[in-house]
């Protein structure tokens, strides 16, 4: 795969390089941002990928079974996504398997 191990260093430092960069962007970005961390997950569930929109879901519905003032608003989130998503019955019964487990409904 390599020719040589240089080929190889050269490789994971320009990796490791552009992860930092990565991070400095990301951090300079949403500095001083105070938007809840659950209204950027809840973009993820417009996501083609079904491991994405099942993570997700996931995590809204952890959020909302720990942090008790974000509930209802992440329960209108996921009423939402039930009825966008409601031609895919895999992903609307996804989402009403979570609810019930985290008994939000």
């Amino acid at each position: 795969m390599f020719k040589t191990i240089n080929s190889f260093l050269k490789m994971i430092s320009k990796a490791s390089k552009t992860e930092i960069g990565f991070k400095k962007n990301y951090r300079h970005v949403h500095k001083g941002d105070n938007t809840p961390s659950y209204l950027l997950i809840a973009h993820d569930l417009q996501s083609p990928h079904t491991q994405v929109f099942e993570a997700a879901v996931y995590y809204l519905a952890v959020i909302a079974s720990l942090k008790k003032n974000y509930k209802d608003e992440i329960v209108d989130i996921l009423n939402d996504a039930l009825k966008a998503n409601k031609n895919r019955p895999e992903r609307t019964a996804y989402i009403e398997n979570m609810l019930k487990d985290k008994k939000l409904i």
